[in-house]
């Protein structure tokens, strides 16, 4: 009776120890599906470089068109002064629009500087979904090259 039971536990190890096998070799992917994920991944890395270059890029732009508007702006706050005074002419004074003006420009760098961090956690959001998906490709394939 000793000798029934130590066969069937042999069957049953061997029996298990193949069906783990065929499950871990089906849970594996094939190389084409890799290699599409891979692909996927590239694109994803892509359009991350992309979107730091074009945010980088817009907020040079904002500096450099807030400095140019806020130097015009001050010429002619400048200019119109000076008429008042040649003309003796009682011109509302544009120091209002010169500190209004000053004012919007400083909401709308505060709105975009808001607007860039969003962005940025955002995107470390899916800077960090992309390194898992990485970590996911090197570990299978690692199988595939045990197998």
């Amino acid at each position: 009776m000793a000798a029934t039971g130590l066969q069937t536990t042999k069957g049953l190890y061997f029996t298990f120890t193949l069906l783990g096998l065929v499950c871990l070799a089906s849970s594996l992917m094939t190389k084409d599906e890799l290699e599409r994920i891979k692909e996927i991944v590239h694109g994803i890395q892509e359009n991350i470089d992309k979107n730091e270059a074009m945010k980088e890029s817009t907020m040079a732009d904002y500096e450099k068109l807030e400095n140019q508007s806020l130097n015009i702006i001050v010429k002619v706050v400048e200019r119109l002064k000076k008429m008042e005074i040649e003309l003796l002419v009682d011109i509302p004074s544009p120091d209002g629009f010169l500190e209004t003006f000053k004012g919007y420009l400083e909401k709308a760098k505060t709105f975009l500087k808001r607007r860039s961090e969003v962005q940025a956690a955002e995107h470390e959001e899916v800077y960090r979904r992309n390194r898992e998906l990485e970590g996911f490709i090197e570990f299978h394939e690692g199988k595939q090259a045990e197998l």
